[in-house]
């Protein structure tokens, strides 16, 4: 059920949208830090390492990266450096919140 919410969001291309992207992320990301407890609690218990660990591995790997994704406009577009031997050349790189999609040579 969850499944067929999720792909008519993305396929009504709501995603898309930076503020709607914008504003998830922050939710993810202050949900993750209101749980850090929990979550540190259900790495000790997986993978059976002390929780002052977890607590680094949920600051590296969990709430480091949310908060890198809430803050960061992964839409804008950038320059991309030419590659020899086609050193003449210019390109962009056009990032959308599908991914990597398009690579325009100028």
């Amino acid at each position: 059920m969850a499944d067929e919410r999720m792909r008519e969001l993305f396929l009504s291309g709501k995603t898309t949208d930076r503020t709607y992207r914008g504003e998830t992320l922050g939710k993810v990301y202050a949900d993750v830090r209101a749980k850090k407890n929990d979550i540190v609690g259900c790495l000790a218990g997986d993978l059976g390492r002390p929780a002052k660990e977890c607590a680094l591995i949920y600051s590296s790997m969990i709430e480091k990266p949310a908060r890198i994704a809430a803050k960061k406009d992964w839409t804008k577009w950038r320059w991309l450096a030419p590659v020899l031997p086609d050193f003449i050349t210019t390109g962009r790189v056009y990032r959308k919140p599908l991914g990597l999609v398009l690579i325009e040579a100028d």
